[in-house]
């Protein structure tokens, strides 16, 4: 006779098999996490992008085609242009800025008036945050913002970019949206260009305004290193976006490409992602 012909017979099996349900679910759960460790954590962000940049294998993906604010990886783009337009050695005026500074800012102090190269603005843009920066390389290139801006969705339209929008050119418009998906392709174009590629790489550095004053700033980037990979590239945090990552991330000879979109811990999120490299 069966276990379940047994059952039938006997209401008081089947009841005690009913009971012993949860039991044998927990002592399975248990059984298998002894023996596969423990659950593989996943990334709490709304969208990322972990890829290998020499094979372009996909090591770890969600929701990559999803629009999003991107926050202040929006320099990139301000710099992209900046760079191909002027020349890194030539001094460029500070221009005025109505952004205001948050508590805690640790972004170059730049005053209106003041003189700084090309190289130390994209520094202090893509590195310490500064959006005066970003407001100031802007109205060199193109005489004012609302200029620029368009530009900046200019060459979002050539570069094949059809999730992504400006509002403005350093990431605190609303407007101002991509996805994960754009963004690489951005960071490819970020590889090529070996300047903008070691600015951002930089943790340290000083900047020298055109009367002699110094700067000496470091990264928003709170985790350079995790393991044995090395990690940088542009942050950004709005209360919109949330916190934000594009970059890259470097072990020997192997790279990788790195995005993190609408996350609430986002280096606790790259953690995550680089231990799902094998």
């Amino acid at each position: 006779m069966t276990n379940a012909q047994k059952e039938k017979q006997n209401p008081k099996v089947r009841i005690m098999t009913m009971k012993l349900y949860p039991f044998f679910t927990i002592i399975f759960f248990l059984t298998s996490l002894y023996l596969t460790g423990e659950p593989k954590k996943e990334p709490f962000a709304k969208s990322y992008l972990l890829q290998n940049i020499r094979t372009g294998d996909i090591v770890k993906q969600k929701e990559v085609t999803l629009i999003l604010p991107i926050a202040s990886i929006t320099k990139l783009v301000t710099a992209l242009i900046s760079i191909s337009e002027l020349k890194q050695t030539e001094f460029y005026k500070v221009h005025k800025s109505t952004v205001l500074r948050n508590e805690g800012d640790k972004s170059a102090i730049l005053k209106e008036g003041e003189f700084y190269s090309l190289k130390d603005l994209l520094l202090t843009m893509l590195v310490s945050s500064t959006n005066v920066s970003a407001i100031s390389i802007a109205t060199d290139v193109s005489g004012n913002t609302e200029n620029f801006i368009i530009k900046m969705n200019d060459w979002a339209k050539e570069n094949n970019l059809k999730d992504t929008n400006f509002g403005d050119t350093f990431g605190l418009s609303p407007n101002s949206k991509s996805s994960a998906s754009d963004i690489a392709k951005i960071l490819d174009i970020v590889e090529r260009n070996s300047s903008l590629y070691e600015i951002l790489s930089t943790t340290n550095y000083s900047i020298k305004e055109k009367n002699g004053k110094i700067q000496n700033l470091s990264t928003t980037n709170e985790m350079p290193f995790y393991k044995d990979f090395r990690i940088f590239g542009k942050t950004g945090t709005t209360k919109l976006a949330g916190k934000c990552f594009a970059g890259f991330i470097v072990k020997g000879k192997e790279r990788w490409k790195i995005i993190i979109l609408g996350s609430e811990n986002v280096f606790g999120d790259i953690k995550i992602l680089i231990d799902s490299i094998k």
